[in-house]
């Protein structure tokens, strides 16, 4: 928001007033205008993102060690950054994204994106900046002999991989807008499998399987009601587009299953 400046009367004589002039505003040493610029302040999304960043490293860093906390916030943030910068690209709207400890990252949307190939590539972006980074961490533990290094590495891949099912608000689900919407029935039969086979997930995690399952089947029903009108503009794109995004699609799950499976256990 730009805040006009004007000239403060209240400190005519002040050596240093005229410094001060298009940097604060008139009213900023007024009776409870600094404390309402602190609120305004730590209640932006940009300071909430820094914070929320931090205190992730903290707490990683808290439980796994300095450097396992470094890799990991490294690659959560790369993976974050991706998607920030195809939204630039595509000016969509967004806000910095937010870090949750032992859970993830995720980015708010300021408006509904209307055009299905850039919610594709705003979905995918993300994974794609995630795993290079989760290369570069699984490269560098794998020449310094880094046992805590490597294994950011094979969190980083599985991470994505679940990322990358395709269903709900998960990058995969985004993708899967595009491509078509029946692997959406693909994720939710994943999601399932995974909550009634997988008994010993923490709390958290099981958590975040059961959002991601109601929200998708959510995403499902609205899309079924409004008989498949969710994007007027699908039918512009032919099948070479398509094509090139599954296939793109395909390549990073390839990746993070090569990643999680040809290093020994």
């Amino acid at each position: 928001m730009n805040v006009p400046f004007i000239q403060d009367t209240a400190i005519p004589h002040c050596p240093w007033k005229s410094d001060l002039r298009g940097v604060l505003p008139a009213n900023t040493w007024r009776k409870g205008a600094f404390s309402r610029r602190l609120r305004r302040l730590l209640l932006d999304h940009r300071c909430i993102s820094v914070s929320s960043l931090f205190v992730t490293f903290g707490v990683q860093s808290y439980l796994f060690g300095k450097t396992s906390g470094t890799g990991l916030c490294f690659i959560l943030l790369a993976h974050e950054v991706g998607h920030v910068l195809a939204s630039r690209q595509f000016s969509i709207p967004v806000l910095w994204p937010v870090f949750i400890p032992k859970v993830g990252a995720f980015i708010l949307l300021k408006e509904k994106v209307l055009h299905p190939y850039h919610e594709a590539w705003l979905g995918i972006s993300g994974p794609i900046a995630g795993l290079l980074a989760t290369g570069a961490v699984d490269l560098v533990g794998f020449l310094g002999d880094s046992a805590d290094l490597k294994s950011c590495a094979t969190a980083g891949y599985a991470m994505h991989l679940f990322n990358l099912i395709p269903l709900g608000d998960l990058d995969g689900g985004h993708v899967a807008s595009f491509i078509g919407k029946w692997l959406w029935i693909l994720g939710a039969a994943l999601l399932l499998g995974l909550l009634l086979h997988l008994s010993n997930l923490a709390w958290h995690t099981t958590l975040v399987i059961l959002w991601v399952l109601c929200s998708g089947c959510m995403k499902m029903r609205r899309w079924i009601l409004s008989k498949g009108s969710d994007f007027a503009g699908l039918h512009e794109f032919g099948k070479t587009a398509k094509l090139r995004m599954a296939s793109l699609y395909g390549l990073l799950i390839l990746v993070c299953v090569l990643g999680l499976f040809s290093r020994p256990l």
